[in-house]
């Protein structure tokens, strides 16, 4: 579920959530895998997967004059094997920040560059389009 608030013509609050489950005897690369397509910035996709997963994150993201912007981030999320083991000691939370170059004159196409910090370390993501 994503969801846009704007705030002024050059602000915007975004929020993003999502739940991911897997039945069955599935192979481990359909399992849920907590940090891949941005739902978390700030861990390897992959290093965290099981058959249930959640994650949550908001962001700000201010326009700064034509071409640049700049955004800041936080989110948590967590996965488990069943629904009754989720529990606050294994959530996985990160923060972060961006700067955004608009490719296009007239369409927001950002080539995107963020830096987050999870439990793990510091991690890198260079993209083009916003997150979510």
């Amino acid at each position: 579920y994503d969801h846009y608030l704007s705030l002024t013509a050059t602000q915007v609050l975004a929020f993003r959530g999502m739940i991911c489950a897997v039945d069955g005897d599935p192979p481990f690369y359909e399992l849920c895998l907590f940090g891949l397509h941005s739902d978390i910035r700030g861990y390897e996709p992959g290093r965290y997967r099981d058959r249930l997963m959640f994650a949550t994150q908001g962001e700000y993201r201010k326009t700064l004059g034509r071409r640049f912007g700049f955004v800041l981030f936080g989110g948590v999320g967590e996965v488990a094997k069943t629904w009754d083991s989720f529990n606050t000691e294994n959530l996985l939370p990160a923060g972060g920040t961006g700067i955004r170059f608009n490719l296009s004159s007239n369409r927001r196409i950002h080539l995107r560059a963020d830096m987050a910090y999870g439990k793990t370390g510091w991690s890198w993501n260079f993209s083009v389009g916003e997150a979510f």
